[in-house]
């Protein structure tokens, strides 16, 4: 079952970084975490979050290709001026969390989870 990415990243701990206002919006129905471009490319969708340890104007490219919505960065690393540009002039919701890759994807899978 979808759900609205404010919600998903409020439950995962992770900081909406650009398009706040349209997070809640969101219905995201996955979610995938990966470091490789290609990967990004050939799982994402328009329903789809993606985590990433990248980030650089590439990332934007590729969430653009395949529809995604939103992007999470992961890691204690600032993120780029030139990114959070692109991310607002793409329409792109930016999030941000702390964890490394694999606790951050973890926590977005908890997220999901309904009882």
């Amino acid at each position: 079952m979808p759900l609205s990415l404010k919600e998903l990243a409020s439950s995962a701990g992770a900081r909406i970084v650009v398009h706040a206002q349209r997070a809640a919006s969101l219905r995201i129905a996955r979610v995938f975490a990966s470091d490789k471009i290609s990967e990004l490319l050939h799982h994402g969708g328009p329903d789809t979050l993606l985590l990433t340890t990248l980030a650089n104007p590439h990332l934007l490219r590729a969430a653009s290709l395949v529809g995604a919505p939103a992007l999470c960065l992961t890691g204690g690393g600032d993120i780029p001026p030139s990114l959070r540009a692109g991310a607002e002039a793409h329409g792109i919701v930016l999030l941000h969390t702390l964890d490394n890759l694999a606790q951050a994807m973890a926590r977005f899978q908890d997220g999901r989870r309904t009882d």
